[in-house]
């Protein structure tokens, strides 16, 4: 977990140092603009932008699925060790339908919404660090 919040701060800061990058070389004149170097740098970037972002995505939901399967064999091994008194009060059908509803909410919405807010919040932390290097002093009206 702590080596996939690393990896999630080092995406969005390297997306937030390719945008200040940006900014940048097109505040440069048209002569300096054309300079090689800037877009070798920018291209750089951009490309650790797009690595960084598929490593983050395949690091989080190969953590996610493992703690599915985990959970998933923990709910398994509640329902074979359970009384035979739970199993004669409940139909197989309904105690199915609920394994399978719960398995499926932890397979499929949870990891994508998760992921989503996150990537929301870091985004957000991202673009208050940078307004707070290009100018502090709108970060006051945030106090209110």
């Amino acid at each position: 977990l702590f080596l996939l919040l690393l990896i999630l701060l080092a995406g969005e800061a390297i997306f937030d140092i390719s945008n200040r990058w940006l900014s940048l070389w097109s505040a440069k004149s048209f002569e300096d603009q054309r300079a090689s170097l800037e877009i070798y740098v920018y291209l750089g970037l951009t490309l650790g932008t797009l690595v960084i972002a598929l490593i983050r995505a395949h690091f989080y939901f190969y953590l996610i699925l493992s703690g599915s399967n985990h959970f998933h064999h923990r709910m398994l091994k509640g329902i074979l060790y359970t009384s035979l008194r739970f199993f004669e009060s409940n139909p197989s059908g309904r105690i199915l339908n609920r394994a399978s509803k719960d398995q499926q909410v932890i397979d499929e919405l949870l990891p994508v919404t998760l992921f989503d807010a996150i990537q929301c919040l870091l985004m957000t932390i991202g673009s208050l660090t940078i307004i707070g290097i290009v100018n502090p002093w709108v970060l006051l009206l945030l106090v209110p």
